[in-house]
């Protein structure tokens, strides 16, 4: 999805196009957990955009999260917005525009 996204945006005219954003990760702040050791980080400089967020807003993302049972177990669903905030995020998520 987010390759045909990047097409379609990136086939208008530049005066035309709308911001696309990517989520990034912040270097140096994936917590401790082995199974996200080799996920990509992106150097801050770089994360030029950021979106600040609510106690409401995060449990609607861990609301969202449960619904991906085919990728994660229960308890790692359960635990990964917590652990999101509490590390990578910190109130805000972080975006790099496309172009």
């Amino acid at each position: 999805m987010s390759a045909i996204t990047t097409q379609i945006v990136q086939a208008k005219p530049a005066d035309d196009r709308p911001k696309l954003l990517y989520v990034g990760i912040p270097n140096g702040s994936l917590p401790p957990v082995q199974d996200m050791a080799d996920w990509a980080t992106t150097d801050p400089a770089l994360l030029t955009e950021t979106i600040a967020y609510t106690p409401a807003d995060l449990a609607a993302a861990k609301t969202a999260a449960m619904c991906h049972a085919t990728q994660f177990d229960f308890g790692t669903q359960a635990g990964m917005m917590p652990l999101f905030d509490a590390t990578m995020w910190r109130g805000t998520v972080h975006f790099r525009p496309a172009f």
